[in-house]
């Protein structure tokens, strides 16, 4: 079936969420990609106001960029206070080399959440 791609994993040990933004897994490379997203298996404990933010990369060995809302995506998601498995998409990502997928929770807990599982996907062929 075109335009679709097997996932790959980009984060083989839990990320146990903090109050600030820390990596899930390595960048992620898209070019040629039009859209990329992560499946999640996430368990909130006591965290609340967990979010996913995708920074662009522009080319081999640059820094992150944040998206902004003009860019055709948003480039935050806040996630639903309960356990859960869910696939996040950002789409409108053409001409980008790579992507890092950022995590965190507002309110960590006592219990700070977990994400046990997380494969990244890429999706929607860009022809341009």
């Amino acid at each position: 079936m075109a335009g679709l791609y097997p996932a790959k994993s980009i984060s083989t040990a839990p990320q146990t969420l903090t109050g600030s933004y820390v990596d899930l897994g390595e960048p992620f490379m898209i070019a040629s990609y039009s859209s990329v997203g992560v499946y999640l298996d996430l368990d909130v404990n006591d965290s609340t106001g967990v979010k996913i933010k995708v920074l662009v990369i522009p080319y081999e060995g640059a820094d992150g960029y944040e998206i902004l809302s003009g860019f055709g995506t948003s480039g935050v998601v806040t996630l639903a206070n309960a356990n859960q498995k869910t696939m996040v998409d950002f789409t409108g990502l053409a001409n980008v080399f790579a992507i890092q997928f950022k995590v965190m929770a507002t309110v960590v807990g006592a219990s700070a959440g977990i994400i046990n599982t997380a494969l990244g996907y890429v999706s929607k062929i860009n022809l341009r």
